[in-house]
């Protein structure tokens, strides 16, 4: 689990609406200088219903193509504050 102050949240003007958003936040909060840590928490399988992602390879190639492209589009993004 990532948990972030709402402050520290706007500062990054985070931009991608989909699969990208998480990759997106880590990159932009080193960019940032935050500070980062993870913390684990315990889960279950899903009770009902199936992931939309994982359901077909079409799907899950989809979302890898996003994240893979913000990661892109960030790497070329000069490292200048965010603020």
């Amino acid at each position: 689990m990532r948990v972030i102050k709402r402050d520290a949240l706007e500062k990054l003007k985070m931009s991608a609406p989909d699969y990208g958003w998480t990759v997106e936040m880590q990159i932009r909060a080193i960019k940032a200088q935050l500070r980062v840590k993870e913390y684990p928490v315990p889960y279950r399988r899903r009770a009902a219903g199936r992931s939309k992602v994982s359901r077909n390879l079409t799907d899950a190639l989809r979302a890898g193509r996003k994240i893979l492209w913000v990661i892109g589009r960030e790497a070329v993004q000069r490292r200048k504050p965010l603020s």
